[in-house]
């Protein structure tokens, strides 16, 4: 993983995933006597991080992999695992010694690419299990877009869905801060315990079978404004770079990992 540093404050949002980085860091490859007091103090800092939920994860994967038999893990399989990694996810290279030692870690017992394979995984829980941005009292998740200046702004578009061919209205999503609502008319009320509605957003720099799972939301008559609009904040389990496209799907209660898409019922393209 990388961990270089970064000046930002260690209060905000660059000192969390500082810490994200420090706490893989430290259950796949270990940290140095510096690094371990970098951690202590940002730890400190955040008390709502499970610190210890990396290292639980590490050790269930080693539990898993350390029945089995290990091999090198083949060039071209290697360059898939770099290409399919979320883009803010480094994995662990072999550095040149340096002149502080690590601490050992259970995972420099295994070979190198089970190590990064580990570390994927366990960036990819914990961006999952993120809370969306938090928008302070008082202020909603319209004004937290629109106060952000670089909001990108779309209509939704009809589809030939039963569900969906009265749609309008259209989504917000702002890249700085990560955050985005939608505003929808027409879209019909669902019960959630037969189907809810699921946002997907597609990414250019992300392989469009597997777009960002955006969140489930439901329509009722009760969450309608006084322009009989309802506004949904997207909950994004994964840091978007570059959207291209948001669609609104119909799942089962709950969502789903992958969607078929066999139900869409709105559209916006950037």
């Amino acid at each position: 993983m990388s961990t270089r540093r970064d000046p930002s404050s260690p209060n905000g949002r660059d000192g969390r995933a500082r810490l994200d980085a420090l706490l893989v860091d430290r259950a796949t490859q270990g940290l140095s006597t510096v690094e371990a007091r970098e951690l202590d103090q940002l730890a400190a800092q955040h008390p709502d991080v499970d610190c210890d939920a990396y290292d639980v994860a590490a050790a269930a994967l080693h539990l898993h992999m350390s029945s089995r038999e290990t091999e090198a893990l083949p060039a071209h399989l290697r360059q898939r695992i770099l290409d399919s990694a979320p883009t803010q996810v480094a994995v662990p290279s072999r550095r040149a010694a340096s002149v502080e030692p690590r601490a050992p870690s259970r995972f420099m017992l295994l070979s190198g690419w089970v190590a990064a394979a580990a570390a994927i995984v366990i960036a990819i829980v914990v961006l999952r299990s993120r809370p969306a941005p938090a928008v302070t009292p008082n202020e909603s998740i319209v004004e937290r877009v629109e106060r952000a200046g670089d909001a990108l702004r779309r209509a939704w578009k009809p589809t030939e869905d039963p569900d969906g061919r009265t749609v309008s209205g259209e989504v917000v999503w702002s890249p700085s801060t990560q955050s985005g609502y939608m505003k929808f008319s027409g879209l019909p009320a669902n019960d959630p315990r037969v189907r809810q509605y699921q946002l997907w957003i597609f990414d250019a720099q992300q392989d469009d079978r597997y777009p960002v799972d955006g969140g489930v939301f439901d329509i009722a008559a009760a969450t309608t404004n006084a322009q009989g609009e309802t506004i949904v904040p997207i909950t994004a389990k994964l840091r978007v770079v570059e959207p291209k496209l948001f669609a609104i799907t119909i799942e089962k209660p709950g969502g789903v990992v992958v969607s078929s898409r066999e139900h869409i019922v709105a559209l916006a393209s950037l």
